[in-house]
């Protein structure tokens, strides 16, 4: 068996405090260390807040190696825990909207830069154009920043790049739960490996609700654990990435797929 245990923290940011949010942060991942659980996943652009003005998010970008990276790489070591976290990064006069993969050892499997963008994101951040299926001892995992679950063909490359499972945080809106929930399964049935979205709650600036609905879904479409749609919660999970295996060998999507419908050559692009 391949068992991880996952702890999801659906929880609020501080906007403009990445301060006061990594201290929030140290508490969760120490409590979900002395549970036993092997990685903790924070929300989209949680170091930071999501609802920032542009010249925040510029003023407190970081470089992939800098405050946040040293800060986070102490903590996996020290908690024996993989960490995914969302933060604003800038490389020389360029931002983006990215998320960090440390392992239990301090070093950084990935840093993934949202692909796909929303809306007013276009104004601050640059598009990614990599994507990441991390060697982990569990197996390998696949990482999405919340839009880009709208988008299936990422889905399907992070497929062929080996992953057994994709890890989302998001910032989602409640106008679009049903969109959070059908793109995730969709992303998990239609690849055969486990999806697990990470979101957050409470308000953004025009009073609309952002969803909750923190999730897990399993490789047949099945939720395995859902958190509360208003309320901070945190999620604890374990599955075992032996199902993926075990999921594909019983359902033959892979042994009928036409591997001509296929680029292969966006393996290399991407």
């Amino acid at each position: 068996m391949r068992k991880i245990n996952i702890t999801i923290a659906q929880v609020k940011s501080i906007h403009g405090e990445p301060e006061k949010n990594l201290e929030k942060a140290v508490e969760i991942i120490e409590e979900a260390s002395k549970n036993g659980s092997n990685l903790v996943i924070f929300p989209e652009l949680f170091y930071t807040g999501y609802f920032n003005r542009r010249k925040t998010f510029y003023e407190l970008s970081e470089e992939k190696n800098g405050n946040l990276f040293n800060k986070l790489k102490e903590i996996s070591i020290k908690n024996n825990i993989y960490i995914i976290m969302g933060y604003s990064e800038k490389e020389k006069d360029t931002y983006y909207n990215s998320l960090m993969f440390i392992d239990n050892k301090g070093n950084l499997l990935c840093n993934y830069r949202k692909i796909y963008c929303w809306e007013e994101e276009n104004r601050t951040f640059a598009k990614g154009d990599k994507l990441f299926a991390c060697d982990t001892e569990f197996g390998k995992i696949g990482l999405l920043n919340c839009y880009d679950i709208e988008f299936p063909e990422l889905f399907r490359i992070l497929h062929f790049k080996g992953a057994e499972l994709i890890i989302c945080p998001s910032v989602w809106s409640e106008w679009l739960k049903n969109r959070w929930h059908s793109s995730l399964t969709a992303g998990a049935i239609n690849n055969l490996y486990y999806v697990v979205g990470v979101n957050t709650v409470g308000l953004n600036p025009l009073g609309q609700h952002i969803c909750g609905s923190s999730e897990v879904i399993s490789p047949f479409g099945n939720v395995v654990a859902k958190a509360s749609e208003v309320e901070e919660e945190i999620l604890n999970v374990t599955i075992d990435l032996d199902e993926v295996t075990k999921t594909r060998e019983e359902y033959p999507i892979w042994k009928d797929y036409r591997m001509d419908m296929f680029n292969f050559e966006l393996l290399k692009k991407y």
